[in-house]
């Protein structure tokens, strides 16, 4: 059978590749850039700066997104409300920020009415659902349209990519956001000027990090340690083959039997604390098994009342307040016991004991 997700996936990586040969480092800022990690934007300044290639699904993603503007675009064309569609910032941009872009979409009701942008953004179902208003970054990105184009009103238009669920917002222009977004590629400019990295606005572990095709470098004085080679022990006999099948069997049935026991259990001790919540009873019993009701107390101590009612100097002999180094303190006279009992508070929690760890004896046994 022919393999169309591996020819689809060559082709992909290939005009991305030769793409790629046509591009050298950024000389100029784009709108869409408003608000990214200014770090990563400082890289895309610099020639000599290594990259992590992009997969061919991740590049697809990218493309599904080109599909979906040009797609509501073709909608706004044939509804006869598209007056102008992807035209280039003026030069003035250019000259104030070193700046370019190109908007999505003009539109008006009547070909003499008044106009608004629109910015069409295409997102993942998980960040659709969670959305009640636009992002910053989308918000900067029309602001600086709506300024540099002399256009007060804007709509910002999403698309959901999983089920094509469509929300928008209304956008009146405001000159605090373009002040902002302005600040912003102002002071990037600065660290590419002094050749200076920007701090790092996010962790590692970030899943802005996980994306970034500059991680590498970006974390490069933070090299995560290669794990140890795995070691033999030469003191112990490995065991024979037929030993060892068995047991890689028996481990394998044993696990799947462990995950359907652990949700039995789960299902019975569900039902076993549901009816302990709607009595007073302490026991409850079957034919062959009691479960005891037990509450386990927890103490707590205050620590701004520890320090009031002990004093700097003694409270700093249990600065961390643990119950051990309260009690050896009690215990060699060095806090006064009446201003501890004094900062405690509690807490209960409920557990299921099976009594006497064993069966319930009955007439039979």
């Amino acid at each position: 059978m022919i393999d169309l997700a591996k020819i689809i996936e060559q082709l992909v990586l290939e005009d991305n590749e030769k793409r790629g040969k046509n591009y050298g480092p950024r000389d100029h800022f784009w709108a869409s850039d408003v608000f990214k990690c200014k770090r990563a934007l400082f890289y895309e300044f610099k020639l000599d700066i290594p990259k992590k290639a992009l997969d061919a699904r991740a590049l697809m993603i990218f493309k599904a997104g080109d599909a979906f503007h040009d797609l509501v675009k073709n909608y706004l064309w044939r509804s006869g409300v598209l007056r102008q569609e992807e035209a280039r910032l003026p030069q003035t941009a250019k000259t104030e920020l070193n700046l370019t872009g190109r908007f999505d979409a003009m539109v008006s009701t009547t070909p003499e009415g008044d106009r608004e942008l629109v910015e069409i953004k295409s997102i993942s179902h998980f960040g659709f659902e969670d959305m009640s208003e636009p992002k910053e970054e989308w918000l900067g990105q029309l602001m600086i349209y709506m300024h540099y184009l002399g256009v007060k009103n804007g709509v910002i238009f999403a698309i959901n990519k999983n089920t094509s669920e469509m929300k928008q917002w209304s956008i009146d222009y405001d000159e605090k956001v373009f002040a902002k977004a302005k600040g912003y590629f102002l002071e990037v400019a600065k660290f590419i000027k002094k050749n200076k990295e920007p701090e790092r606005p996010f962790a590692r572990d970030s899943w802005q990090c996980g994306y970034c095709k500059f991680n590498g470098h970006c974390w490069r004085d933070c090299p995560i340690p290669e794990p140890p080679a795995f070691k033999i022990d030469a003191t112990i006999e490995p065991p024979s083959q037929e030993v060892l099948e068995s047991a890689i069997n028996a481990y394998c049935s044993l696990d799947e039997q462990l995950k359907m026991l652990r949700k039995e259990y789960e299902s019975a001790k569900m039902i076993v604390e549901i009816y302990f919540k709607t009595s007073i009873e302490k026991t409850v019993s079957s034919s062959n098994f009691s479960i005891e009701r037990i509450q386990r107390q927890n103490v707590n101590y205050d620590p701004e009342k520890l320090r009031r009612g002990l004093g700097s100097e003694k409270f700093a002999l249990i600065s961390n307040p643990s119950s051990t180094l309260i009690k050896q303190a009690l215990k060699e006279g060095l806090v006064d016991p009446t201003v501890v009992e004094k900062t405690k508070s509690y807490e209960y929690t409920e557990i299921l004991k099976i009594k006497n760890g064993e069966r319930k004896a009955t007439n039979a046994d």
